[in-house]
């Protein structure tokens, strides 16, 4: 047998030995162990007798029957064609002259070694070659019999290539006769093949390896082999198997460097999701950052709302409790059954080509769209049911009084019926002590069933291609109610290819409805904090109950308002969206192509919110509350490319140059009218006592000039290069334009010789790195000159509407600039059944624009300046892809992503004398926590202590004294990611995901207005963990009934902003489990299918955890957690 050595094969008993000290004889001793040798070779007798055998094998049968050794890289022999011989008895010599004729090797004989190496060719050869080779030509067709245009032919020493036209055909000229062509496309296999002066119809399989899976990038397509950026894939194959409403909460977890958090478990809600951190510090002095959120593309197309919020009125979606970027999706209207994969772009060299719109990252959503061959439909169905998720368990009844009883102990009051006194205590004097309502259950414990249903009808021929689909989805509310949401969607794609391959043209057009009716007031979020001993909310007739032994509601509970009223409000959401894109691309000359993109994208919300009288307290004397409110955004974009790809020999060029319009606008109006007097009328606002309204039109244009210059040589080098000039409606004439560039570079050192022959295990390997820059302008529109406002009817100058300056006047400002370094190394391993990709990467964002503070004697808040503040994030992402098992019947593949991010400020001149002194700290990530350092409960008062910048503990600390700019935390997680393992055996299938992040967080205590002991219901965790008498080592302090005025109560103001409020909020999820089963052609295909899938799949099944809140993933103790669903569908083809 053989052993690999550098560069060589050989026997294993002391061959490196003996080949070492050879290296050191002397010509003379070479010459006449050559001359022994080649006297001892007349006397070996082979026999052979082979039929298109390797070298390799011939080899191996020639040192059994000599003991002669063959010196040969691997490399090498991967020149050689496959022999045919048939010897018996014949003298080495005539056995290796067969073997090597027509051979590009030629062979040295010495001391029990043969020596192979590539053959020289003579003067004579080339002579011969010219004159005896053949043109050929052959046509390249996918796996369905349909041209492939772009494929590149090549000779196997590569020196010769070429791409194949519209048709799939190609030509090369004097071809050696005994040469191999390979032919490589993306999306496909490569495949190697002898040629001939006719070699027919050539097809090509579908990539089998994750490498040359086909990756949507900026303006064209690549794959994970020659792409030197940074791109992730999550296919529709991925995407199908969760059962989600928004297409982005499929992603979490799923993608390294991509963060993705849902705000609540509602439907319709908004996600929040960003790429490798936070880059800007903000436009204006908060402790709630403005997110940096990606760049949103769809078909070609800028989504028209991106990320935001799409609605304008507060309802139980809403951002009241806390979180700023709570609301409604625009997302929503999107169906993830629609798509066929979601790329996310990161670094400078995958993002640089977007300029500013990109420099967040870019996120590419592509739809599905028809195939050629048969027309098929396909379709999908499941139902669900959706239940909550993790939740603190709350007191019962005689926990509760306990408590409560106990808290006006410790504040030295009896507890009495007289409202308004602070004794005051109908829980404990008035209600029924037998009582026991978990109202959590009351009113989120509903199971709210959705159904989705889709269907796509495709198909066509090598020319034309078409797709028609429809969705439909619906999910009802945990809540009580008739309260659910609706989405209907349609859509068309169009493929056209002229008979002459010249001109391309991809149509795609979609329409969605939703129509979400949301329980109307935000207040049903907290109902489930009411003493669990409160009586009956409505009576027996239905209505609504606003009193209770001679007592109203306003004094029982403090807002006042019976938390079922929700039940008689109306809150209907409406929305509507229209996307529609054109591709042209016509081929000018071989290899030059001239693209237009065209697209337009609207999307229009209107709201309509009724707060009728019979919703209100009858003892304020109510009048009804009409609210109509209507928000669209829309995008129009025009790009024209020239687009120049050809393959010269080992060269790969492909330039793109084009252009950028495109304009964005966000308009709305909202209208109020009050003083209703009737419920019937609330539908009109010419029925409102008073009406007021607000409205606002906000323009963006965009403007851009590109260029990319891609190069890959001999399938080893590669280099990408990209230059951009933006400019921006955002900026003051002279400063609209901005410059920007990247440059990538790859090295797939697996190609090398030198590589190939000492590490065969290793299949594939690459080393790529960019840099580059890219501009941002994420500041408000025309902030750069006055604006003014009208101040209505209530302040005028002599009977006209008075005028109001908005911002201060500041032209200088310009364009922030961030500056992206990555590297990066792509590991194949054991012919690619393990993939490894590692990256590094640095994102520094400096002249940072901002609403600057200004004091209050200038007359205006803010204004809008560069400021020289640096923001840095690093961070290292991992993902492995392995094919763990692959036998008959059994496979099983597993994928892996590790994120671990570093958000840091580096520089902020004058940071301590700014507005921003109270929420940065130099060194320290944006999201720093600054506030009071706890330190403990008092034994022997019972009360919250702290430290203060003294160094002495206080129950009092001072704002004054900067007792409250201790960095007490940051809320960025420490690292996260994912693990998918899908099994499969038979007709079987097994897809399970477990989602994780390491982070701390805010725990439930900090989203509690007022300290233990008053009356509302709380977690059972207070339960043996509060203070009780001097001495005591408690987690919690003493209890006290009051709001206000107790030591207590004071003390736990400085509580809910010290780090004592901030928890572990790490987590594990089992965030989706899918078992399918394909059931038997025999079974469906009576019905004309073609294949039929059912399955039962989970989301959200399992939390582990230590965080003390509902769940650590939205840290929001009002909010609706990540539901729990289950679900039973099938798919089908027919």
């Amino acid at each position: 047998m053989y052993k690999l050595y550098p560069k060589m094969f050989v026997r294993r008993y002391c061959r490196a030995q003996k080949l070492l000290l050879m290296m050191k004889l002397t010509v003379l001793i070479i010459l006449v162990a050559m001359l022994h040798v080649s006297a001892k070779t007349f006397g070996q007798k082979i026999t052979l007798s082979e039929k298109n055998a390797s070298l390799t094998e011939l080899f191996d049968a020639i040192r059994q029957q000599s003991g002669y050794d063959f010196m040969v890289t691997k490399s090498i022999l991967e020149k050689a064609h496959p022999v045919t011989i048939n010897v018996t008895n014949a003298e080495l010599k005539t056995v290796l002259e067969q073997i090597f004729e027509n051979q590009p090797l030629e062979y040295q004989l010495t001391d029990k070694a043969v020596y192979i190496r590539l053959k020289t060719p003579t003067l004579l050869d080339r002579l011969k070659r010219i004159l005896t080779g053949i043109d050929i030509t052959g046509r390249v067709l996918d796996s369905q019999g349909i041209p492939l245009e772009g494929a590149v032919v090549r000779l196997r020493d590569g020196r010769h290539a070429t791409t194949t036209d519209g048709y799939g055909i190609f030509s090369l000229k004097d071809v050696d006769r005994t040469d191999v062509i390979i032919i490589s496309m993306i999306g496909f296999d490569k495949k190697e093949v002898a040629v001939a002066p006719v070699m027919g119809n050539i097809r090509l399989a579908p990539a089998t390896s994750k490498l040359d899976e086909v990756q949507v990038i900026a303006y064209g397509k690549s794959t994970q082999r020659f792409a030197v950026g940074a791109v992730n894939k999550v296919s529709a194959e991925e995407i199908s198997s969760q059962p989600v409403a928004n297409p982005l909460q499929a992603l979490e977890g799923r993608v390294p460097g991509l963060l993705v958090t849902s705000t609540n478990g509602l439907p319709g809600s908004s996600v929040k999701i960003q790429v490798r951190g936070q880059n800007t510090i903000g436009s204006t002095a908060t402790s709630r950052l403005q997110l940096d959120n990606p760049l949103f593309i769809i078909d070609g197309i800028p989504f028209a709302p991106q990320n935001a919020l799409i609605n304008k009125q507060q309802n139980a979606n809403s951002s009241i409790y806390g979180d700023p970027n709570a609301g409604m999706s625009p997302f929503s209207l999107i169906d993830p059954a629609s798509i066929e994969s979601i790329e996310v772009l990161k670094d400078a060299d995958a993002t640089s080509i977007y300029g500013a719109r990109g420099a967040n990252g870019v996120i590419l959503i592509t739809t599905k769209q028809g195939k050629p061959g048969k027309t098929t439909l396909t379709g999908r169905y499941y139902t669900a049911y959706n239940t909550l998720t993790r939740t603190l368990p709350l007191l019962n009844t005689s926990e509760y009084l306990a408590m409560r009883r106990e808290a006006f102990k410790n504040d030295n009051i009896t507890p009495n019926t007289i409202p308004g006194s602070p004794g005051f205590a109908p829980d404990l004097l008035l209600f029924d002590g037998n009582r026991n309502e978990d109202y959590l259950k009351t009113f989120f414990g509903e199971h709210a069933q959705s159904q989705r249903f889709n269907l796509m009808l495709s198909g066509g021929d090598a020319l034309n291609t078409f797709s028609l689909g429809i969705n439909y989805g619906r999910q009802r509310y945990l809540m009580p109610g008739d309260f659910a949401q609706n989405t209907l969607n349609g859509s068309a794609r169009l493929h056209h290819n002229s008979a002459n391959r010249r001109l391309n043209i991809d149509f795609s057009t979609g329409y969605a409805f939703d129509q979400n009716n949301v329980p109307g007031s935000p207040s049903i979020l907290n109902a489930f904090t009411l003493p669990p001993n409160f009586p009956a909310l409505r009576n027996p007739d239905g209505s609504l109950s606003w009193t209770y032994q001679g007592l109203n509601f306003s004094s029982l509970i403090n807002s006042g308002i019976n938390p079922y009223a929700y039940l008689k409000q109306t809150d209907r959401v409406s929305s509507k969206s229209f996307l529609s894109s054109m591709l042209i691309s016509y081929r000018l000359l071989p290899g030059l192509k001239f693209n237009t993109n065209i697209g337009y994208n609207t999307l229009t919300t209107n709201e309509l919110s009724l707060y009728p009288i019979v919703a209100q307290n009858p003892a304020d004397a109510p009048k009804g509350i009409s609210n109509k409110s209507s928000n669209t955004f829309y995008t129009w974009n025009i790009e024209p490319q020239l687009n120049y790809d050809k393959q010269l020999g080992r060269h790969r060029i492909n330039v793109l140059a084009g252009a950028t319009l495109q304009k964005t606008n966000n308009n709305y109006v909202t209208v109020t009218g009050t003083n209703y007097t009737n419920d019937l009328l609330l539908g009109t606002i010419a029925a409102a006592g008073n009406v007021s309204s607000s409205d606002g039109d906000v323009n963006y244009k965009y403007t851009a000039g590109f260029g990319r210059i891609n190069y890959i040589y001999d399938e080893k080098y590669l280099l990408n290069a990209t230059g951009r000039i933006d400019g921006s409606s955002r900026f003051s004439p002279g400063r609209q334009f901005g410059k920007f560039a990247s440059l990538g570079a790859g090295w797939i050192f697996t190609q090398e010789n030198f590589i190939k022959d000492r590490f065969r295990a290793l299949s594939f390997g690459k080393l790529r790195a960019s840099y580059g820059s890219t501009g941002n302008d994420n500041v408000g529109n025309y902030l750069y000159t006055s604006n003014w406002s009208t101040l209505g009817s209530t302040y005028s100058y002599n009977g006209s509407v008075g005028y109001l300056p908005r911002n201060l006047e500041n032209p200088d400002f310009g364009w922030s600039i961030t500056k992206k370094l990555e590297l990066g190394v792509d590991l194949g391993l054991f012919k690619d059944r393990i993939l490894i990709n590692a990256d590094w990467f640095r994102n520094r964002s400096s002249n940072q624009l901002v609403q600057y503070q200004l004091p209050a004697q200038t007359g205006f808040m803010n204004v809008t300046a560069n400021f020289p503040a640096l923001v840095e994030n690093t961070g290292f992402e991992f993902m492995i892809n392995a094919t763990v098992l692959k036998s008959t019947g059994v496979k099983w593949r597993s994928t892996f992503n590790l994120t671990i991010p570093k958000n840091k400020l580096l520089d902020f001149p004058n940071l301590a004398s700014s507005s921003y002194a109270n929420y940065f700290v130099i060194g320290q990530p944006l999201s720093v926590l600054r506030g009071y350092k706890y330190a403990g409960v008092n034994p022997e008062t019972g009360i919250y202590q702290f430290l203060s910048m003294a160094g002495t503990t206080t129950s009092a600390p001072s704002a004054l004294n900067n007792d409250n700019k201790f960095v007490i935390g940051n809320t960025d997680p420490k690292f996260y990611g994912g693990w998918r393992n899908t099994f499969s055996y038979k007709a079987f299938s097994l897809d399970v995901f477990f989602e994780y992040r390491k982070q701390r967080g805010n725990i439930y205590m900090s989203s509690i207005s007022n300290s233990p002991g008053y009356q509302a219901n709380l977690p059972a965790d207070v339960i043996g963990n509060v203070w009780q008498k001097p001495g005591d080592n408690a987690q919690y302090q003493r209890l006290t009934s009051q709001s206000f005025g107790s030591a207590a109560s004071s003390a736990y103001v400085y509580y809910r902003s010290s780090d004592a409020v901030l928890g572990d909020a790490s987590y594990v999820r089992l965030k989706t489990a899918t078992l399918s089963y394909a059931l038997k052609p025999e079974l469906i295909k009576k019905i004309g299918a073609s294949s039929c899938n059912v399955y039962v799949s989970g989301q959200n099944l399992l939390l582990i955890t230590r965080y003390k809140g509902n769940d650590p993933e939205t840290q929001n103790y009002y909010g609706v957690p990540p539901l729990r669903t289950f679900a039973l569908g099938a798919d089908f083809n027919f």
